[in-house]
């Protein structure tokens, strides 16, 4: 990693911007506003930062895959974490 990104990331982390993977060719950069400069600034080192940022996160958390129930595999809705309602159910009904 080069210098220069090395002292725009520490810029950005002091301005409180916020780099995100939203896809597996895409940053997202969230922060407060006055700062499109120095987040423009950032571009050029585009395939830097794909390579970095790729390599931090669980690649669900950024291609947006939707959650899997461990028991079925079936897609969880929002605030499940690990079963679905209906295997939570059988779960529960089985265990009386």
């Amino acid at each position: 990693m080069s210098g220069d990104l090395l002292t725009l990331l520490d810029q950005a982390r002091r301005a409180g911007l916020r780099l995100r993977l939203v896809a597996p060719d895409r940053i997202r950069v969230d922060g407060p506003p006055g700062y499109a400069d120095l987040a423009r600034r950032l571009a050029p080192f585009k395939p830097e930062l794909l390579k970095m940022l790729a390599a931090t996160r669980e690649p669900r958390e950024y291609w947006r895959e939707p959650a899997r129930c461990v028991e079925c595999g079936g897609a969880l809705p929002d605030g499940r974490h690990y079963l679905c309602p209906t295997c939570s159910w059988l779960l529960a009904a089985n265990r009386n």
